[in-house]
């Protein structure tokens, strides 16, 4: 594991004793929890389904921590490609970029 993994990680578990009435913005929804990790080979599967490329960083936080969970505003949503229905416009052109 990376030292900054390392150091996110820490900082993660600090939140969750300094803030356990979760009055943080968003925290009361994910309340400083990620979601189970992804494998390499689930996040291949969902590039080669999708025809799309997840970045290194991105796959960091899925596999070092979780598939949505504590983050910016409400958080970070869950990886699922297949509950956007219907597809909202663009949706093949942002994929693709």
């Amino acid at each position: 594991m990376t030292a900054r993994i390392k150091i996110i990680k820490e900082k993660l578990s600090e939140l969750r004793e300094l803030d356990k009435g979760f009055s943080v913005f968003g925290s009361e929804r994910h309340k400083f929890q990620f979601h189970d990790t992804l494998t390499e080979e689930e996040i291949q599967q969902i590039e080669s389904e999708n025809g799309i490329i997840i970045s290194k960083d991105y796959r960091l936080v899925l596999t070092h921590f979780g598939n949505g969970g504590p983050g910016g505003g409400y958080g970070l949503e869950q990886l699922s490609l297949k509950n956007i229905h219907p597809e909202y416009v663009g949706t093949d052109f942002l994929l693709r970029n």
